[in-house]
């Protein structure tokens, strides 16, 4: 009987493999096309010829992500190569991800597989998969009680991004004073890097936190889709405005999003203070947190937890590939969009549900 139970999980894992590589592999060439604005005339090939992001031009990420976007840029000048060599690149991110499961996380390598079926289509489009590796690295290092190491995983995923930050807070509990001040200066470096590096260069409104200040609350966001949803049920102007390289909801401002950063600080509170931070569980509540229950809920953030989902509890890990499985219909199935109002809100609706449920579950499994 043992033999017969693992062969049946090597075929499982096999089988999506295998599928996994064909979808990642697909979407290179025939990926969405959300990546548009971000060619070599925009960003990478700016850099290469001696432009300063935030100066020259607004850039809404932090410095870190200025090589990623530049690298393609080298190679080529052409937007459409530019486009294969990053999402090449990207998919080499992901290779290493499901590498590192395989050697590292003991288990799951068959979850994360399935998992990477429902979120090919966006796991080569941004460099989100860069931020999903980190964070798995963060975890890793904490499990082995290498905390400053994870600390500086930790620190490069926000200085490409900035919200990673806030799973600093799954390295304070139950530390040494001098492990907690360690975590604290590297956290505090990276943060500074974030933010006040391209305060200090940028002209006026061309830096990370202005661009983040002047935007709407995120028409996908859990907060925001509520609200677009609650106003299509009622005949109302669901009031969605393409602004900021995004779609915001009309009216919903700063107040708004200090609502929606205030819940997300809540739960992570929680997760600090009351599961494992040890758990494999935990960081993927965390990293799954920041859409689920932030101001932003792009499709690309949904993959920071995928190199756990193997470690999560089986309801937890549905509702996530669920979630998955939902964004992917609604992005690559141009007749839901075209549907008026109510299925697409009720779409993301069911994804960023599923999303908190898995959050909840995970949190509640790795309940210290």
């Amino acid at each position: 009987m043992p033999k017969v139970t693992s062969l049946a999980t090597i075929d499982r894992t096999r089988i999506a493999s295998v599928v996994a590589i064909a979808a990642v592999s697909v979407f290179i060439v025939y990926g969405p096309s959300a990546f548009a604005e971000l060619e070599p005339d925009v960003v990478g090939e700016a850099v290469i010829n001696g432009e300063v992001p935030y100066r020259d031009f607004a850039f809404e990420y932090p410095p870190a992500a200025v090589p990623i976007f530049a690298a393609p840029a080298l190679v080529t000048d052409n937007a459409t190569t530019y486009r294969f060599v990053f999402r090449g690149l990207m998919a080499l991110s992901w290779a290493g991800l499901a590498l590192l499961v395989a050697r590292r996380m003991r288990q799951g390598l068959a979850s994360f597989m399935l998992a990477s079926i429902v979120y090919a289509f966006v796991i080569d489009t941004m460099f989100d998969t860069v931020i999903a590796v980190l964070l798995l690295l963060g975890y890793i290092a904490a499990r082995e009680r290498h905390v400053s190491r994870s600390s500086i995983w930790l620190g490069v995923a926000t200085v490409l991004k900035l919200a990673p930050a806030v799973l600093f807070a799954l390295l304070w509990k139950d530390r040494s004073p001098r492990t907690r001040l360690t975590v604290m200066i590297v956290g505090s470096a990276a943060l500074a890097a974030s933010t006040l590096v391209p305060i200090a260069v940028a002209s006026p409104g061309g830096d990370p936190i202005s661009f983040h200040r002047d935007r709407l609350l995120h028409a996908e966001s859990t907060l925001g889709n509520a609200v677009t949803t609650a106003r299509a049920i009622t005949g109302r102007e669901p009031g969605i405005v393409f602004e900021h390289r995004s779609q915001g909801v009309e009216g919903l401002g700063n107040d708004w999003k200090i609502a929606s950063i205030v819940l997300l600080a809540i739960v992570l509170l929680l997760l600090s203070l009351r599961a494992d931070t040890t758990a494999p569980g935990t960081w993927a509540a965390a990293a799954l947190a920041v859409p689920a229950f932030g101001p932003v809920a792009s499709p690309q953030l949904f993959i920071w937890p995928l190199g756990f989902v193997g470690s999560m509890p089986r309801i937890a890990r549905a509702l996530y590939i669920g979630s998955g499985a939902a964004s992917f219909i609604y992005f690559m199935v141009p007749t839901v969009r075209s549907a008026g109002i109510l299925i697409p809100s009720f779409l993301l609706l069911l994804r960023n549900v599923m999303a908190i449920g898995s959050v909840v579950t995970a949190a509640r499994w790795s309940r210290s």
